[in-house]
């Protein structure tokens, strides 16, 4: 078996970053799964660290385990070993993904298959957010008088209808927590997480569909290093995803960039969201037609609160919006419809199974609307 030229220098760049090949020990320490324990004798003892990684590599790209390539498997325990918010884990995901891609399946990274969304939350860090409030990032050379004339305009208009100054309070170290204006104080990655769980629970058409599983980008989406980048769009092309955007942030010079060099709103295959910093569930009359529905039509209240029946919604009362909608959900309402109409090859069938007695003229009648009533 063999990598690209391109993944297999990824490969050596992502392995040398892991503490394991510090010492032969620390990596044989690895091998004590069933799966890996073959391994841990054949393993090459180099003298430093790059010779290791790149031995360590030929070795297990030459193995497997029953029908299935190591090396993914090896990239799988490396991973599970990393904590959560360590952005090595984050690499490490990428990396296996992307192995298991050119050599074929092997180890799910939770023990069990599963469907991987890739997601970008393009929002303010909270450095960024502070040098934006404060304006103080339209003073740099490379930053047109406009943007700072159009930001100022955004921020007028924001003001009539809340507090601008508060929002800075909901960009925080990390990108993926930023919390968007709702009605509850919810990051968006635990929002993302909770609605796959959800989904997972409730809406898997059938057994042999994936669990979802969400594997945020948006560090290697937004890194400094070249290669962290690419490799982020690169898989945003083979695979799709979703881009999460802050309208806010798109005022931030360095934001907006990031997000317009990427061209990812070319990409069919990744959707795109933006948030608007205006929550209008919160104005008083729609949150009087929602207590109206919830009280007489308790039903389509629970379709739409409690089940995210995208069939059943309460739309702001605007002509996009419902254009939006009616193009969503005609084609689901009518592929309803068409399940339910019996197939024609199938009506002739029963046609031609009937006799000509009294009983069957009753069939007829009933199934084609043939016959004297």
């Amino acid at each position: 078996m063999a990598l690209s030229t391109e993944l297999y220098a990824y490969c050596y760049e992502v392995l040398l970053k892991c503490a394991e090949f510090d010492s032969y020990e620390s990596l044989r320490a690895i091998f004590v799964t069933s799966e890996l324990v073959f391994c841990r004798d054949r393993l090459p003892r180099c003298n430093n660290k790059e010779d290791q990684v790149t031995q360590t590599i030929e070795c297990l790209l030459a193995a497997s385990s029953g029908a299935q390539p190591v090396l993914p498997l090896f990239l799988a325990m490396l991973r599970e070993r990393r904590h959560p918010r360590d952005s090595l884990r984050n690499q490490l995901d990428d990396l296996y993904l992307r192995v298991e891609h050119e050599l074929g399946p092997g180890a799910s990274l939770t023990g069990h298959e599963q469907l991987v969304i890739p997601f970008v939350v393009a929002a303010m860090n909270q450095a960024e957010a502070s040098v934006l409030f404060d304006e103080s990032v339209f003073r740099t050379p490379d930053v047109a008088p406009s943007s700072l004339l159009r930001f100022r305009e955004f921020r007028h208009n924001l003001e009539e209808v809340g507090d601008f100054s508060a929002l800075q309070s909901h960009y925080v170290a990390a990108r993926d927590d930023w919390v968007p204006l709702f009605n509850q104080p919810l990051s968006m990655k635990v929002v993302i997480n909770k609605m796959l769980e959800h989904i997972n629970q409730h809406y898997r058409i059938s057994p042999d569909m994936l669990p979802l599983k969400p594997y945020f980008l948006t560090d290697e989406f937004f890194s400094t290093e070249r290669s962290q980048r690419s490799s982020a769009l690169l898989r945003l092309r083979q695979s799709g995803g979703v881009l999460i955007l802050d309208s806010i942030s798109m005022f931030h010079p360095a934001v907006s960039r990031s997000v317009a060099r990427s061209d990812i709103g070319a990409n069919r295959q990744v959707a795109i969201l933006v948030i608007s910093p205006t929550d209008t569930s919160k104005w008083p009359l729609n949150k009087l037609i929602e207590s109206v529905i919830d009280s007489e039509m308790e039903t389509v209240f629970t379709r739409f609160a409690g089940e995210f029946d995208r069939l059943c919604e309460i739309k702001e009362g605007n002509l996009r919006s419902l254009q939006r909608w009616l193009f969503a959900v005609l084609p689901d309402t009518a592929a309803n419809l068409e399940k339910r109409r019996p197939a024609q090859a199938n009506l002739e069938l029963l046609r031609q199974m009937q006799g000509s007695g009294q009983q069957y003229q009753n069939i007829n009648r009933y199934f084609f609307g043939q016959g004297d009533f």
